[in-house]
């Protein structure tokens, strides 16, 4: 099955910041952690981080839609774009429109008949853009009318993201897929970068062992 699966290829992008004070003062606080505290923290779901990951996401958005528009400007088109937190979601569409791109929402709040109508325009390029919340995207889901994906705020676990990436790098996908992970150069991102490249490298490990 997967030799018959077009490649996708994965890139990680660092993005500026349009940073509110609320945002600096807790990534301030936040560079005086270890990796390994900011670790225990996200596992722990540690109140000021939710915050701390919620505003990271707000931040990264006015740069993430230029990147998106360029991409659409040149020819690139339908793209996913995934994101955790309902008011980042939110506030891309909101951008996104503002700049003229034709972009649905897909979360846990849309209905069936929607989910239908917005999976059909993806596929049949009606849609410029997909906005959807990580988690929500069903196994079930298919997008392979897009070939294009964009990550703005990554989650920490490999098998989640890679289900995303699924929704498009399916059986009849014709096209290489390509991933764009928009990152931040703070602690906060790298530290969820190092988790789900730990827990990757575990998974492959024990998927070795499996077939000794």
């Amino acid at each position: 099955v997967w030799a018959a699966m077009p490649p996708l290829t994965t890139n990680r992008l660092t993005v500026e910041l349009d940073s509110s004070p609320e945002l600096k003062k807790l990534l301030k606080e936040l560079s005086k952690k270890t990796m390994n505290e900011i670790r225990e923290d996200l596992a722990a779901k540690e109140e000021s981080l939710s915050t701390t990951r919620r505003l990271l996401g707000m931040a990264k958005i006015k740069h993430s839609v230029k990147e998106i528009v360029d991409r659409i400007e040149a020819g690139v088109r339908p793209i996913l774009v995934g994101a955790w937190h309902t008011d980042v979601i939110d506030e891309l569409h909101f951008s996104l429109a503002e700049k003229g791109v034709v972009s649905a929402i897909l979360d846990g709040r849309t209905s069936a008949e929607k989910k239908q109508a917005h999976t059909k325009a993806f596929n049949n390029g009606t849609l410029d853009v997909l906005v959807g919340q990580i988690a929500a995207m069903g196994v079930s889901l298919n997008l392979q009318g897009g070939s294009h994906i964009v990550v703005v705020e990554e989650d920490w676990s490999p098998a989640v993201m890679d289900q995303f990436f699924a929704r498009c790098h399916r059986l009849g996908q014709k096209n290489h897929v390509h991933v764009d992970i928009f990152q931040s150069d703070t602690k906060l991102d790298k530290a969820v970068h190092r988790i789900s490249k730990a827990k990757r490298r575990g998974h492959n490990e024990m998927m070795e062992q499996s077939d000794d």
